[in-house]
């Protein structure tokens, strides 16, 4: 893992925790598997995903299930 990519999920772990930043990223869940994906884990595989709301962009992080291989898709809210 490169030290941007290990510094990325760290800005999106924090931002999950975060109950002010407008743009808010579930605790991805393997359905399947029936597990939490936690993105700080090394050994599990994350993709990162550019999204847009209104004029801002924002990155979420869509990981890989250690158990089944699936992409869990990332799921936002807007928080009011």
């Amino acid at each position: 893992m490169t030290p941007e990519e290990k510094l990325l999920r760290l800005i999106i772990k924090d931002q999950m925790a975060d109950k002010n930043y407008p743009v808010k990223q579930i605790t991805p869940f393997c359905e399947k598997c029936r597990i939490e994906i936690d993105i700080l884990d090394e050994a599990i595989k994350v993709d990162f995903r550019e999204i847009e709301i209104g004029s801002k962009s924002y990155f979420v992080a869509e990981p890989y299930c250690p158990r089944c291989f699936t992409k869990i898709p990332a799921k936002v809210f807007l928080v009011s």
